[in-house]
């Protein structure tokens, strides 16, 4: 895959940033931006229901997708919700929270994603841990009631449509294309 130099500067200047603004945290005794995205990730894989408004739900109904991607060994996490709330978190800082309440575009990409979640949840398992993905994987991770289940397949065999999983990551990419099209709106106002 090529880059451009100007994406290859842009880069390197958001890491050092990031480098710099963790470091800057520690010294302060705040949290940084890795820091800050485990905890917002941790707080979307532990909600129920009922925090965001949902009416009661079946055991193994999903109601939420965190989606990580593996992203030159950073990790980029799509959260979703079935009340259409949807954020985007970066794990060197940055990303989007509430983009869902924003935007109606945002809002039926992310109950699309829940919705295409349940009809994979059979080849997914379990899972008591949520590691981030491994180097050129993507994570699924399907929240119900019963518990959370998960799934880690090829980002390359998923992105060619050669993954019976490809569907739900098409999904997952529609919520991410929604967030970008509102960020781009909202810094043209």
């Amino acid at each position: 895959m090529k880059i451009g130099i100007g994406a290859a500067i842009g880069a390197i200047a958001a890491f050092l940033v990031g480098r710099a603004m963790t470091a800057r945290a520690k010294r302060r005794g705040t949290a940084g931006p890795e820091e800050m995205y485990w905890g917002l990730r941790g707080i979307a894989l532990q909600t129920r229901p009922e925090d965001i408004g949902l009416s009661p739900i079946g055991d193994r109904e999903p109601y939420a997708v965190v989606m990580d991607m593996d992203v030159s060994g950073r990790t980029a996490t799509i959260t979703s919700f079935a009340s259409g709330d949807a954020s985007l978190y970066v794990s060197t800082g940055g990303g989007t929270i509430g983009s869902g309440q924003a935007s109606q575009d945002v809002a039926a990409a992310a109950k699309q994603f829940v919705k295409a979640a349940a009809t994979h949840l059979e080849a997914m398992t379990k899972s008591d841990k949520q590691p981030v993905p491994q180097p050129g994987q993507v994570t699924f991770y399907v929240v119900t009631r019963e518990g959370i289940y998960s799934v880690s397949r090829s980002k390359q065999a998923l992105g060619d449509g050669k993954d019976p999983l490809s569907p739900l990551f098409f999904a997952g990419q529609e919520v991410l294309t929604q967030i970008r099209l509102l960020q781009e709106q909202q810094d043209q106002e």
